[in-house]
């Protein structure tokens, strides 16, 4: 697989990088072999479309900005959007391709 150069966003989708599954679940060490059932319901944009398409109940199609941004930290749902493999130089990393109506939450988090 080639190195991707650039990658840009189309239509009323957005790109996002998962957080890694848990290595603890309250006070229970997650084993390596179970990760796989813990599937992380949150991540950071990485790429957002320019603008989207929207239907208004009236039928009138309006086009207005994103809601989110390159590094808001969202909520999904757990089979939300396709997940995609990306060659980014050095290793392969793993995105979720997600219309942008498929985000529960924005999250803001306290630093």
């Amino acid at each position: 697989m080639k190195k991707i150069k650039n990658f840009k966003i189309i239509g009323n989708f957005i790109l996002v990088k998962p957080d890694p599954p848990p290595d603890r679940f309250g006070d229970l060490v997650i084993p390596d072999s179970a990760k796989e059932y813990f599937v992380p319901l949150r991540g950071t944009v990485v790429a957002v479309c320019e603008y989207v398409r929207e239907r208004l109940p009236d039928g009138t199609i309006i086009t207005r900005p994103p809601k989110v941004n390159v590094g808001d930290r969202i909520c999904y749902g757990e089979y939300s959007g396709l997940a995609i493999t990306l060659n980014l130089g050095d290793k392969e990393e793993v995105f979720r391709y997600m219309r942008e109506d498929e985000i529960i939450a924005i999250i803001e988090e306290e630093e």
